[in-house]
């Protein structure tokens, strides 16, 4: 007889109603004998609203963060079996592992997403049954003193914000061989998802207004902060079930002082700012700016101001600056457009002010322009640049 319900061929069984459902990674002898079976029931098991409720308490069970949780039911496995780790699948040549013993007030599922240096999976607090997602950095990787600084700057960041257009830090867990970064888990869609679903890929100023004032809203906080995000683009932006905005991935963001300008290279191509690419010395929030505003127009067009097969053309027409806004543009969004997308950053509209915009204030409701056509679409989404 196998614990947990699996058999000689790794399948496994699903637990009697009445009991709680235990999903787990059992190794014997070194080989793995089953797979990410949350798959199949994680979306079976009830998801309560969360118990927090204060900012200040930012964990699962009430406590500051950083306090260990009170003790949740114990796994039916012995120490020894409990101590083990639970390999994942391999990322960037690392292999990534899960430690039970530091995640013991969690159930791990499956991956939901992965990066350079982590690999990102759905969790549910045991406690109280709540869905989170857990950032997993294995120490190896930050053995390298430049992504330890940068994970570091991470944690310390996401601490600082509570906005509700931002993704939520509930906790920091050291492991022996892993850092442990517990988050909200927004379950709903990926911005670009959402966009390509769309006829013509783009969508009408009255719900890419929606959903580009909550994306400012979130940086407009950021930048009152003194963070600056730096790498606002489709891809880090998340709809929830409700279409609310949440910012994720703050892996580059970073601290900014108004009177100390610097110089770092980073964010994705196409959502560059000039100064970025002039390698000029700037400080953070007009490049956030510049970045939402290629989002902008990304949304209402289904393409990139900026395109280019290769890195250097697309930087080469960056700094140019020089693009087309459709004719079926309203003119108060045009206007907002050019205002974000100015190549001085000095002169550059700020966060602030693009929620005062008249497009903004009125929701994106102006009756002024023409219909969207085919052919004002370039489809960009699938450029290598992106």
């Amino acid at each position: 007889m196998r614990p947990f319900g699996i058999t000689r061929k790794g399948t496994i069984r699903k637990r009697a109603p009445e009991k709680k459902l235990i999903v787990v990674r059992y190794i014997e002898d070194s080989v793995s004998i089953s797979e990410n079976s949350a798959d199949m029931y994680h979306d079976e098991i009830a998801s309560p609203n969360p118990i927090f409720k204060s900012p200040a308490q930012k964990n699962f069970n009430g406590n500051v963060t950083g306090t260990k949780s009170p003790a949740s039911p114990s796994l039916p496995f012995g120490p020894k079996a409990k101590a083990r780790i639970i390999p994942c699948k391999d990322l960037s040549d690392n292999t990534h592992f899960i430690e039970m013993d530091a995640l013991e007030h969690y159930n791990v599922w499956s991956d939901i997403g992965k990066g350079s240096y982590a690999v990102v999976k759905l969790a549910t607090h045991k406690q109280t049954m709540h869905k989170c997602a857990i950032k997993i950095y294995s120490k190896k990787s930050l053995e390298d003193p430049a992504i330890k600084k940068n994970v570091l700057r991470e944690i310390k960041i996401l601490k600082k914000i509570d906005h509700p257009n931002i993704v939520k830090f509930y906790e920091e867990i050291n492991g022996k061989n892993n850092l442990y970064i517990v988050m909200e888990y927004v379950r709903g869609i990926a911005l670009k998802n959402h966009l390509v679903t769309k006829s013509n890929k783009k969508l009408d100023e009255v719900e890419a207004c929606e959903i580009f004032r909550q994306i400012v809203s979130g940086l407009e906080y950021c930048h009152g902060k003194n963070i600056t995000h730096r790498d606002i683009k489709l891809e880090n932006v998340q709809l929830d079930l409700d279409f609310n905005v949440k910012l994720i991935d703050f892996g580059f963001a970073t601290c900014f002082s108004n009177e100390k300008k610097s110089f770092i290279f980073c964010g994705s191509p196409t959502y560059m700012a000039p100064e970025i690419i002039n390698k000029q010395m700037f400080f953070g929030p007009p490049v956030d700016v510049w970045a939402s505003g290629i989002l902008l127009f990304a949304l209402l067009t289904g393409g990139f101001p900026f395109q280019g097969n290769t890195e250097k053309r697309v930087f080469d027409r960056i700094k140019k600056g020089k693009y087309d806004i459709p004719s079926y543009i309203s003119r108060p969004c045009s206007d907002l457009i050019r205002a974000i997308l100015d190549p001085n950053p000095i002169t550059r509209i700020t966060a602030k002010d693009i929620l005062k915009h008249i497009w903004i204030i009125n929701r994106g409701n102006f009756d002024l322009h023409s219909s969207p056509s085919k052919g004002d679409n370039i489809d960009v989404f699938d450029d290598d640049c992106n």
